[in-house]
């Protein structure tokens, strides 16, 4: 499967992914709310498979793991799983919970553990996939994702606006994040301070840093280290800008 790629959903997927859901008799009423936070599998531009993610603060709930007939027992699942896992902690999810009629067995060997219905948090039990779409019968399980190692491909990483300009994508643990950013000519962040410290490596351009008695431009190839709580701005001239940061502790404003 050379050619499989699995990509966060857009609307060109929807019609895919809820067609994949009824061949495989799983809840599909309610995909467009939930779609910004789909995986899908294509291969030769065919939908093979699809998951779903709900996200509730720290917590969410997997839904929507479907594989079609032709692609089960290839890994297909496997490959979806394992990119939720990762997309889920580049949102913040700790805990992840999910809803299963047939495949609970499956889900003890990824290390979930079942729940008692009347124990699942307020959040999960708030969705449409706990109220109405999937049975009473349903067995609930919980997994804790926030210890385990995980792998971010490419196609994850979705950069999303932080200020006029300049939009982002972040990872984190606990106590260490990184951070991607690609900032038009032009854009400013204001003077601000903040209790991590910074390591920014300008990969492509020249950011200009405002301190209290200088100004420093750092160029391609250029690092400047910000100690905690130290005043500053940051802004572009001519050229366009992309630089990654190292961060500790996390700033949490940047998880999303």
């Amino acid at each position: 499967m050379n050619d499989l790629m699995i990509y966060l959903a857009t609307a060109d997927d929807e019609e895919d992914i809820r067609e994949l859901l009824i061949a495989a008799q799983l809840p599909h009423e309610d995909v467009h709310e939930h779609l910004q936070n789909f995986l899908v599998a294509r291969e030769n531009k065919v939908a093979v498979g699809a998951a779903g993610l709900e996200i509730y603060g720290t917590i969410g709930l997997l839904r929507s793991l479907v594989v079609s007939l032709a692609y089960q027992g290839k890994g297909v699942g496997r490959m979806l799983y394992d990119r939720m896992i990762a997309y889920a902690r580049l949102r913040g999810i700790k805990e992840m919970y999910l809803l299963t009629t047939t495949a609970d067995k499956l889900f003890r060997k990824k290390g979930f553990v079942r729940v008692d219905r009347e124990h699942m948090p307020d959040e999960i039990k708030k969705t449409d996939e706990f109220m109405h779409l999937c049975p009473a019968s349903a067995v609930c399980m919980k997994k804790n994702i926030d210890n385990e190692i995980f792998h971010v491909s490419k196609e994850l990483l979705r950069c999303e606006p932080n200020i006029p300009g300049a939009d982002m994508w972040a990872v984190a643990l606990d106590k260490v994040m990184f951070t991607y950013f690609e900032i038009e000519p032009g854009a400013r962040f204001e003077r601000h301070s903040h209790e991590s410290e910074q390591i920014t490596y300008v990969l492509e351009g020249e950011l200009f840093f405002e301190l209290a008695d200088k100004m420093e431009c750092v160029r391609s190839g250029g690092v400047i280290a910000i100690p905690s709580n130290i005043p500053h701005a940051a802004h572009t001239k001519e050229k366009r800008v992309r630089a990654v940061d190292a961060w500790s502790p996390v700033r949490d404003e940047f998880v999303k």
